[in-house]
Order: C-alpha cells, then sequence, then structure tokens
C-alpha cells in the first residue's frame, strides 16, 4: 500500500493484515509534510487490547503517575488493597498499568509521602495500618465531674480503659515561659506574664494519639500548688491538685474547638495522611469566682479521633464510633 492511500487529506488511513487494522507507527501528513504521532511500536497492536483497555491506557498516559497514584488511592480506601498487605512488585505494577519504571516508582513515591505506603527495607512496600478510631467525650461526665478532653494524671487512662483500650502518656514536658498572646487573653492575664507550660504525648495501643498542652499561671504555684513544676504525671489530676493545694475549684469550663491542616511536626509525628485534618480544642476552666484557672490545647488526628458531646440525660455506655 503506497503512501497515498493511507494518507488521503492529511488523515491517517489504517493498514490490514487480513482483515485486522493497526496502526501505522508514524503518522504522515501529507498537508504539512512532517512525521507526527506516537510510537505504538512500544505497545500490543491495538486490535489485541479490549477497548476498555485502550481507553484506561490512554487516560493513564495522558496525566502520568498521578493517575496511577490516584487509582492505588481509591484501591486502598475501597479495601481492594487492604490495609497493612503489600503493594504489587513494579513489575506487576508496570504490567498493570502499562507504564515506565520510572512512572511505577514516582506514583509509589508520591503515596509514600501522603502516608497511605510505605517501605520497608528488603520486605518491599506496604499498605499503612488503619487506627481504630477513639471517641473522646469533652463533655462532663456526671460520675467524675471531669470532661475528657483536658484531663492530666489518673483520669486519662481509666477513660481509654472504659473503651477496651491500652492508654499510655509521654514523661511531662515542663516549661516555666511568659504568656503568649492568645494565652493571655483566655487566662485574663498581662502578656508577657511567667506562666507554667506542661507539654504531653498521649497515646492509646501504642501509637500516638494526641498533643496535651496545659497553661497555668506561675501565680498558682507560688500559693502552694508545686506540683505543676514536678516533670512528672500528677497522680491525682491537675484540677484535684489546685483544689487541695490552693483551694480553686473548677466549677466548669469552655471548649473552643476548630479544625486546620496540621504542619509539619505534627504531620511526622501522628505520619498523617494528606487528607486528614486535626481537631484542635482550647479548653478554659474557671473557679467558682469566674477566675480562669488553667487553659488547655488538646490536638486530636481525625484519622483517629472522634468527639461526642452528651447534654441532658442520656445511656451511660459510650458511643461506638463511626466507621468511614
Amino acid at each position: 500500500m503506497d503512501t497515498e492511500e493511507q494518507t488521503r487529506h492529511g488523515e491517517e488511513t489504517l493498514p490490514t493484515v487480513g482483515t485486522k487494522p493497526y496502526p501505522t507507527v508514524h503518522t504522515v501528513d501529507t498537508n504539512r509534510g512532517i512525521v507526527t504521532g506516537p510510537p505504538y511500536h512500544r505497545y500490543q497492536p491495538w486490535y489485541k487490547v479490549s477497548p476498555e483497555r485502550r481507553r484506561r491506557r490512554s487516560w493513564l498516559s495522558s496525566r502520568g503517575y498521578q493517575a496511577i497514584a490516584e487509582e492505588l488511592r481509591q484501591q486502598i480506601e475501597s479495601g481492594a488493597l487492604p490495609r497493612e498487605s503489600q503493594l504489587p512488585t513494579e513489575v506487576e505494577l508496570q504490567k498493570k498499568f502499562g507504564s515506565s519504571r520510572n512512572t511505577i516508582r514516582d506514583a509509589v513515591k508520591l503515596l509514600v509521602l501522603q502516608r497511605l505506603l510505605e517501605t520497608r527495607g528488603r520486605e518491599g512496600t506496604f499498605v499503612t495500618k488503619a487506627h481504630v478510631p477513639f471517641v473522646t467525650r469533652l463533655s462532663t461526665d456526671p460520675k467524675t465531674g471531669l470532661g475528657g478532653g483536658g484531663e492530666e494524671g489518673a483520669t486519662y487512662p481509666n477513660i481509654v480503659r472504659e473503651q477496651g483500650r491500652e492508654a499510655g502518656a509521654g514523661t511531662p514536658e515542663v516549661t516555666v515561659l511568659r504568656c503568649p498572646p492568645k494565652i493571655a487573653a483566655r487566662l485574663q492575664i498581662e502578656e508577657g506574664t511567667r506562666v507554667v507550660k506542661r507539654h504531653q504525648h498521649r497515646l492509646i495501643d501504642n501509637t500516638l494519639w494526641s498533643l496535651q498542652t496545659s497553661f497555668y499561671p506561675l501565680e498558682w504555684v507560688h500559693k502552694g500548688a508545686e506540683g505543676l513544676l514536678e516533670p512528672e504525671d500528677i497522680n491525682e489530676g491537675a484540677v484535684e491538685h489546685l483544689a487541695e493545694t490552693i483551694h480553686l475549684r473548677q466549677v466548669g469550663y469552655r471548649d473552643l474547638i476548630s479544625a486546620r491542616l496540621p504542619d509539619e511536626k505534627e504531620q511526622e509525628l501522628f505520619n498523617l495522611t494528606h487528607n486528614h485534618t486535626v481537631i484542635e480544642v482550647y479548653r478554659t476552666s474557671f473557679a467558682e469566682d469566674m477566675t480562669p484557672i488553667r487553659v488547655t490545647i488538646t490536638v486530636f488526628p481525625s484519622d483517629r479521633n472522634q468527639i461526642v458531646y452528651d447534654a441532658g440525660t442520656v445511656p451511660e455506655r459510650w458511643e461506638d464510633p463511626v466507621q468511614s
């Protein structure tokens, strides 16, 4: 078949093998006198590939590694690629997607950055573990008079054990510093007034679950609440410690709840995927005369935490987490 028959009016006419047409390696554009078109010789003749497969290959080639990463992400979220399962090898993924090794590697790297995959040395690449959500009751417990979102000491492990989980906590980091403006406004003290800052990592089932930072006026220490300066857990809880030592009894608290993107440190600490936020709870506690006692900031990553409030008379059992 000559060139003139193959290219009429600048359009390609496919030669045939028997009754099966197949594409030429290049398209000859006689109007412009140039050779154009993709190198079809890299792939199977199109008549051997199903129409659906041809459309999929075209879509993948147009978007590259991002399209492959998105398809793998959807498989992870749907359960087609189970959590903690091993990802197919590069060769297997190349065959599946009809893509080069570099394209597959770029797709995998993107999912590793998004915390959906993790590499384990010579073992290979695996889908990351999914967390079973923990439900925190921020409203006051009628039995203890405490809220679950900002307590330090023995109260936290007890709350976790009630849901059949194992609690843990890091050693509190205690510093004395000048009060930041947003904390000073809530404690109703002047900016720069010295405060005690207590920061702690909280764990559930040996996994970091939340970060808690509390601020107390240094004045409370001068009056006798010296336990606030100790770099260890306050066994009876900070609320009870203040009541026993300086007679500052908590009668209520106000929670301000917001959601935001995690910063780099939080994303690394919690090993968060790209599409998860953190829930940030600012709790300001008040004494009987409405004096602010403390401000506690708790950071809950949204992939493993859910929050519930109770109002009025409700069943005593804990609320089951919502499964996404």
